[in-house]
């Protein structure tokens, strides 16, 4: 089963993209620090990280992207579509299991 990623034009925060280069734990600490000390600068919600995680994805760096996109769920457990781009993001990487478990936890999330 091949699944495609949506075409996403992405307001990626300048901010955010440049700290690519150093590291996704540095990236997310990035994030937590904008988020708390700017967030009338930009909109620091889920698309902000979700705009991350495809850029991060299109430059070779799969890993990253899920990482970034497992804390776009975690910020914003409220958020379908960060949960959703997380399943297939791990379909799309070929991860089953997790895409089946992100799934399942999606779906909790409605009925609750």
């Amino acid at each position: 089963m091949t699944c495609s990623l949506p075409f996403l034009p992405s307001r990626l925060n300048p901010k955010l993209a440049s700290g690519q280069a150093e590291g996704v734990e540095a990236g997310v600490a990035r994030y937590h620090q904008l988020r708390r000390d700017e967030p009338e600068v930009w909109d620091y919600g889920p698309e902000a990280l979700t705009a991350l995680t495809i850029s991060l994805l299109r430059t070779g760096q799969p890993n990253a992207s899920v990482r970034i996109q497992q804390l776009a769920v975690a910020e914003f457990p409220r958020s379908g579509s960060a949960a959703q781009l997380l399943v297939r993001l791990y379909q799309y990487l070929g991860r089953a299991d997790e895409a089946r478990s992100a799934l399942n936890a999606l779906v909790d999330r409605v009925d609750e």
